[in-house]
């Protein structure tokens, strides 16, 4: 009776033994994962900031050497029937070979005097974008790229300026642009259904997300001030800019949705957009889920 009691006694100990260790086993390959998950994260996303760093940078060269383009040059000079219709064709193939949304040729109060579009009812012919950063940078000699929502054709896109010179003086007396469309790069790179993917403007817009429903909405809640210099901008349309959903907490690497659902939050900045920022949101929940799945399929217990 005593034998049996000390047998018992011991396989208790055993079992609470293998149960304490089944669960730190458990744990510590919990916390093990979660560190390597974040880790492999961060990498994924640098590897996407990196490919939508260099398709953001594709047409620069394109761009400047448009600029360069005698027909360009002399239509600015002297503008008539003839030197638009050459300056036309050219816009034309430049934005066939490259598949771009439209190439334009601005002049020195910004506008449009001619267009691969002219022909469109989105016609940017005789618009004035002299209010956009990329003609008041390109305008005083700064070649620039800019992400924006067109105000005419109210599609996405990113554009690129330079300024055109004149063929015997060192002056600006144009600018010309291109605009490459967005939806290409939305996608192939942020095709990821596992997780929400963002390309996140400065003053917090959403301008690319895997998920449409998120598109121009604002990551975090703004104040006024913020709200008046997006309306100021017109980079980003009309609005509303309604609110994501999304709140920072006291953790940096974490955030909630409006169900209080915590999600694990990582970021990166983009190479020459200063304070444009990629953006991974991970449901806890399912990553936790994903951890238990993949984890140790079972402990050995002792039978009694």
């Amino acid at each position: 009776m005593r034998l049996r009691l000390i047998i018992m006694i011991l396989a208790i100990f055993a079992f609470l033994s293998v149960s304490t260790g089944g669960w730190l086993f458990y744990y510590s390959f919990r916390k093990a994962s979660i560190q390597t998950g974040e880790t492999q994260a961060v990498a994924q996303l640098k590897l996407l900031t990196d490919q939508l760093a260099t398709s953001l940078s594709e047409h620069i060269k394109s761009v400047r050497v448009l600029s360069r383009i005698k027909e360009l040059e002399t239509v600015l000079v002297d503008t008539n029937l003839e030197t638009l219709f050459k300056a036309n064709q050219i816009l034309d193939m430049f934005t066939r070979s490259l598949e771009l949304d439209v190439s334009y040729l601005m002049d020195l109060k910004g506008n449009t005097i001619c267009s691969s579009n002219r022909n469109q009812f989105d016609s940017f012919v005789g618009h004035d974008f002299s209010f956009r950063p990329y003609f008041t940078s390109a305008i005083q000699g700064q070649p620039d790229s800019y992400l924006a929502l067109g105000v005419t054709s109210m599609k996405r896109g990113v554009y690129y300026s330079h300024p055109v010179y004149h063929p015997e003086k060192q002056e600006i007396i144009g600018v010309a642009v291109i605009k490459s469309s967005i939806e290409f790069l939305e996608t192939t790179l942020f095709s990821n259904p596992e997780h929400l993917l963002f390309f996140v403007s400065p003053n917090g817009i959403i301008f690319i997300s895997n998920q449409s429903r998120y598109r121009f909405k604002l990551l975090w809640p703004v104040d006024n001030e913020t709200k008046d210099q997006i309306v100021q901008s017109r980079q980003f349309g009309n609005g509303p800019w309604g609110w994501s959903g999304f709140r920072r907490t006291q953790t940096k690497d974490r955030v909630t949705d409006q169900n209080k659902e915590a999600y694990l939050y990582t970021s990166l900045s983009v190479p020459r957009y200063p304070d444009w920022r990629v953006v991974s949101l991970k449901n806890k929940k399912l990553c936790q889920m994903s951890i238990t799945l993949s984890g140790p399929r079972q402990l050995s217990w002792p039978v009694f």
